[in-house]
């Protein structure tokens, strides 16, 4: 099975670092994780989440960051959402900081369940999720954990 992930995981990566993305930005999981996450079970839901720290003065407000295209455009993102199965749980301001070493305080949080391991690499790879991020110096990092549900499988 490696055999056919590699070349997978090659062509995902190679996407992300043609549009210097990948690693620069931290935005995207390493070519050891995508392999993990496409040699894994298909079934079974996927939860992303995702905390953003931006630049003193330039914090966006929710609705900012929920979509910035035209009616039509973002009527696509919406279709096609609900066509994978993907659900956004949660996209919201807090004061709030992480447990732990990299505790520092972030400034917003966004949470989206997808409804399996496909649907995720479907979202994650289209350049119309992805090419947005390009040049939003705004953003000074961000973290991200990707779990799968057990109790899904």
């Amino acid at each position: 099975m490696t055999a056919e992930v590699d070349p997978q995981v090659a062509a995902i990566v190679a996407n992300f670092v043609k549009e210097g993305l990948y690693p620069e930005t931290g935005l995207f999981p390493t070519p050891q994780q995508w392999k993990a996450l496409l040699e894994a079970p298909a079934q079974g839901r996927i939860h992303f989440v995702s905390f953003f720290k931006f630049a003193p003065g330039c914090v966006p407000t929710v609705e900012q960051m929920d979509w910035k295209g035209t009616p039509e455009e973002e009527q696509g993102v919406v279709e096609k959402w609900k066509k994978l199965g993907v659900k956004e749980l949660a996209l919201s301001q807090h004061l709030f900081t992480l447990v732990g070493e990299d505790n520092g305080d972030w400034d917003m949080i966004r949470v989206i369940e997808f409804a399996n391991r496909d649907a995720f690499v479907q979202f994650y790879t289209d350049p119309a999720h992805y090419l947005p991020m390009k040049g939003q110096d705004v953003l000074v990092k961000q973290r991200t954990i990707i779990a799968r549900d057990l109790r899904s499988l």
